[in-house]
């Protein structure tokens, strides 16, 4: 925790300067979404092994749904040339359709707090292309249709890479992914096991940033 927030305040700081440009855009694309009863007593803090990851992205637990994600995102972002360093919020939902014998869907809605290195591999000033990756962390309110279980709060850590491109100095358009890799998990009911609720997702889609 204390890395994270050595790299809040950096990022902040970089995005700071002179050089730094507002943005605002939209994202959206696949969601792949798994609920797993994996962890007994009453949650905590849990990383999420490669072994569970792979299963997320591959779609191979029981309890595996599938839907799509879309979200508004406003920030900063400062180039140095080679390096650009960014940070953003964003405010998104999300719907999941599960069918692990009975059919039902997920719905959540959450807060994203981002940040970002990117590499810019051409850099000529009104247009760049490169590659970034990054850190993120969400507030998720995942709102259960599935009779038994009530509405789960939790927050979610994941991993950010993707591909951007500047086009005309203002429009930033980007495709990329992000997968989790920690996550603070609440127990649903009491005597139920634990479950990573709504945070455990692998996310592939795309996303255009107006930058003034």
């Amino acid at each position: 925790m204390k890395r994270l927030l050595t790299l809040v305040f950096a990022t902040l700081s970089f995005a700071s300067v002179a050089s730094a440009k507002f943005y605002i855009g939209i994202e959206g694309g696949y969601l792949g979404q798994t609920v797993t009863s994996a962890y007994p007593d009453k949650g905590g803090f849990r990383t999420i092994s490669a072994g569970t990851l792979g299963d997320i992205i591959k779609g191979s637990t029981a309890y595996y749904g599938r839907g799509f994600a879309v979200a508004g995102i406003l920030g900063q972002e400062a180039n140095f040339g080679v390096l650009g360093l960014r940070w953003g919020l964003g405010l998104g939902y999300s719907s999941v359709d599960f069918d692990d014998g009975s059919s039902w869907k997920q719905e959540v809605f959450s807060t994203e707090v981002s940040f970002d290195m990117i590499l810019n591999l051409v850099n000529k000033g009104s247009f760049s292309l490169g590659l970034f990756g990054g850190i993120g962390t969400q507030y998720q309110l995942a709102l259960n249709s599935y009779s038994r279980l009530d509405n789960v709060h939790t927050l979610g850590f994941d991993g950010r890479v993707g591909l951007t491109t500047l086009l005309a100095r203002h429009h930033r358009v980007e495709v990329y992914a992000k997968l989790p890799f920690a996550q603070v998990t609440k127990q649903w009911h009491e005597g139920d096991k634990q479950s990573l609720g709504g945070g455990a997702k692998s996310f592939i889609g795309a996303g255009y940033k107006y930058v003034f």
